[in-house]
């Protein structure tokens, strides 16, 4: 993730975003990265997904999926998408704010 950290910073992405937007860390468990978390995501709420980074390693057995990406909502809240990514299985890291682009602060 220092890699990640680095080209947040280098790309000023924390200071490129909008107050409807967020820059996001997820983390999908193995039975998420089958399912279509982003787009359900965006036919339910409404969010959109600019989707910066996303990998899917397998590891022994399981598939573990990572992407960073910048969501934005009309009204700028995102309870109700946390929540939601939560139950699917998906850990969010919020890097929107300079404490949280440290990997310091975790929503889920």
């Amino acid at each position: 993730m220092t890699e990640m950290r680095q080209q947040i910073v280098s790309d000023q992405l924390v200071e490129k975003l909008q107050p409807n937007e967020r820059l996001l860390y997820l983390r999908f468990s193995s039975d998420a990265t089958s399912e279509s978390v982003i787009s359900e995501l965006a036919i339910q709420y409404g969010v959109k997904a600019n989707i910066i980074f996303a990998n899917v390693q397998k590891v022994a057995q399981l598939s573990l999926g990572y992407m960073l990406v910048v969501l934005s909502t009309v009204d700028g809240q995102f309870d109700q998408t946390f929540y939601y990514l939560q139950t699917a299985g998906v850990k969010v890291t919020d890097f929107s704010e300079a404490p949280q682009a440290k990997g310091e602060i975790d929503v889920s």
